[in-house]
């Protein structure tokens, strides 16, 4: 019965979703205007995506659809941190910028150009990946211009074998730009909510996920001595360990 009912507030969750993405969509660029162009206006567009998502987590936690617990955010949203985080699923986004409301963030084209949300993402001046160097142009930009930045190195979500690989592209931008890297480790069981899994499919047990915030990293305690290319490759390495250890 327990999973009967947790399939039921799903379903019921992805309708209220997309019945408040599209409200948004349409009333919150009335409201946009009302705060000046450029970076105020993207930070309120950034806001109400995150609470969007913050009140969607809400109800899938209040109602036992999934679990989630945060250690550390104190850590988080400085002026100029990159944030690096692996991606086990498909909440793992709307996790974060719950808790980091002002973070920019490289999302997928698909999500840029989607019908439902591309009009609020397109506000918030997230970046779309483009998959060339205008991605890392845009990115290493709104890190020098003290943005926070975030960016799921892996580039899709982590399969079932949990084999972790990241684009060494992320640790470039935050070696070349950020203030500081902050790597936060997302950790899921039951693994679920893969790419290409049915939204139907409902585990015996409720999703339970644990965010944790890790040390901040110093990009120059890397580039003091070595080459971008080679510290990069090693910062690269060290970071799939550590998050191939906490996932």
């Amino acid at each position: 019965m327990n999973r009967v009912y947790r399939g039921l507030m799903t379903a019921l969750g992805y309708l209220l979703f997309g019945v408040g993405a599209i409200l948004m969509e349409i009333l919150v660029p009335l409201w946009l205007l009302q705060f000046s162009p450029g970076a105020q206006r993207q930070l309120a567009a950034r806001r109400a995506i995150a609470w969007l998502w913050r009140n969607f987590l809400r109800y899938l936690k209040v109602t036992g659809v999934i679990r989630y617990h945060f250690e550390n955010t104190g850590l988080l949203g400085k002026p100029g941190q990159l944030i690096l985080a692996n991606h086990p699923s498909l909440l793992d986004v709307l996790l974060l910028l719950s808790v980091v409301p002002e973070s920019n963030c490289i999302v997928k084209k698909q999500l840029w150009d989607n019908l439902f949300l591309g009009v609020l993402i397109r506000a918030a001046g997230f970046i779309p990946n483009n998959e060339n160097e205008t991605t890392l142009e845009a990115a290493t930009h709104a890190l020098e211009r003290g943005e926070i930045l975030m960016i799921f190195p892996e580039g899709t979500r982590t399969d079932y074998d949990g084999k972790i690989a990241f684009n060494r592209a992320a640790v470039s931008i935050g070696l070349r730009a950020a203030k500081e890297i902050c790597p936060v480790s997302i950790c899921m069981r039951p693994l679920g909510l893969k790419k290409g899994d049915a939204w139907y499919h409902i585990p015996k047990n409720p999703y339970s996920y644990h965010i944790r915030v890790g040390k901040v990293i110093s990009p120059k305690e890397y580039i003091g001595t070595r080459a971008l290319p080679i510290a990069a490759k090693q910062l690269n390495k060290e970071l799939i360990d550590y998050f191939q250890r906490e996932a």
